[in-house]
């Protein structure tokens, strides 16, 4: 869905620059030690856990008057999950924190250990199908200043009213093209 958004000029652009999936292998690539997990928790660290999950954390706490604190995050704790051998991180095609479940078993109630995990996901869906958030995606289409030819307004404005009437559900895709809009709209235009 957001391949299709985007104009094929647009897409020839972006391949050439250092964020594609051969700059992603460089960084997995990059992790000092050994092991496939590792290079992968390597990557999830440099790019996800520090572009993204963190933000929103520091963020929405930050809005709420919370102090967060991630011991999982202590230099210490992440030294010595790199430093567990990849056989370990996952048993009987189990993975899931398995060694940490195993520490705690004695220690936590069974319900705690084996309670599904649980993100924090924001209502994007519902957030476009207001009529502000409508608004708010229409008008990204609409802005005639374009000058990088960046999406396929056609197939935009299809999955808009797609997304809207209810027929998709696909808030997360528009999220990311909203915000792409604006941002080379700020940088750009």
């Amino acid at each position: 869905t957001r391949a299709s958004m985007l104009s094929d000029a647009f897409k020839a652009k972006v391949a050439a620059t250092p964020h594609t999936r051969g700059w992603m292998f460089q960084q997995a690539l990059s992790f000092p030690g050994q092991g496939l997990r590792n290079q992968m928790m390597w990557l999830d660290v440099k790019t996800y856990l520090l572009n993204d999950i963190i933000v929103k954390m520091e963020r929405a706490s930050m809005a709420a008057s919370v102090e967060v604190r991630c011991p999982f995050l202590d230099h210490l704790v992440m030294e010595l999950a790199f430093a567990i051998d990849d056989r370990f991180k996952v048993v009987d095609g189990v993975g899931g924190k398995y060694i940490l479940k195993e520490a705690f078993k004695d220690i936590l109630p069974l319900w705690v250990l084996m309670r599904p995990k649980r993100g924090f996901g924001v209502p994007m869906n519902e957030w476009f199908r207001t009529e502000m958030g409508h608004d708010l995606l229409l008008d990204m289409i609409t802005d005639i200043s374009w000058p990088w030819d960046t999406f396929n307004p056609g197939y935009v404005t299809g999955r808009i009213q797609s997304h809207v009437t209810g027929k998709l559900s696909i808030g997360h895709e528009l999220w990311i093209v909203l915000m792409l809009h604006h941002w080379l709209k700020r940088n750009f235009a």
